[in-house]
């Protein structure tokens, strides 16, 4: 049996700005939300996010902080829910349901978005009553956080999946990525099915070849 790998990316890719074309960084937002400041720390994650010499959950804890004591799940959805779906995911999903015979894709969710951050959109009424049709069997590769007894964040994390921070050579061989415009310099070549510049032929020639290539 054909084993399919395919990943996705979220912001842009699964969920995009309810108003306006780009996110704000959800960090700041977060940081809002809490009520803190976290601009300082920010830009000293910004300076080393793609360091790849220094450990992932290091350079996440680096923004995440502040946050100690005070980021709940709850906020978490207050940001979640500002979010909208975006269609051409499903579009996209339906064609490799096509081409794949498969009804029930299993798709990987890799990004450096939080876990609960893209687990709560999913369950969210925006994206849950979208994706009910696609069947999809989703699984999130992603930077956790863990909270403590009373709920809020408790300066511990662990990555679900390092390909959530690793580059597009770490990918396997033979695998397809939903994704966005950004990840177009990013060298996955014709791997990835952009779904933010939508094209329905592009789209379903890239899956064509990746299902001729098994």
């Amino acid at each position: 049996m054909k084993k399919y790998q395919i990943f996705s990316d979220f912001s842009d890719t699964i969920a995009k700005p309810s108003v306006g074309a780009k996110f704000p960084p959800f960090e700041l937002e977060l940081g809002k939300l809490v009520g803190i400041d976290i601009s300082t720390q920010y830009n000293h994650f910004l300076s080393v996010r793609r360091d790849g010499s220094i450990p992932y959950e290091e350079r996440m804890s680096i923004w995440l902080k502040p946050f100690v004591g005070l980021l709940s799940q709850k906020h978490i959805d207050q940001l979640a829910s500002t979010f909208s779906y975006n269609e051409n995911f499903s579009k996209a999903v339906e064609l490799l349901k096509d081409r794949l015979k498969t009804n029930s894709p299993e798709i990987t969710i890799v990004s450096g978005t939080l876990w609960q951050i893209i687990n709560s959109f999913l369950k969210g009424k925006t994206a849950s009553r979208r994706l009910k049709g696609n069947n999809i069997h989703f699984r999130i590769g992603a930077a956790k956080i863990l909270f403590g007894k009373n709920g809020k964040y408790n300066g511990s994390l662990v990555v679900t999946d390092i390909l959530a921070c690793s580059p597009a050579r770490s990918f396997p061989e033979k695998c397809l990525i939903l994704g966005d415009n950004a990840m177009e310099t990013y060298g996955f070549g014709e791997k990835l099915l952009n779904v933010q510049n939508f094209d329905e032929n592009t789209i379903s020639g890239r899956i064509d070849k990746y299902v001729d290539s098994f």
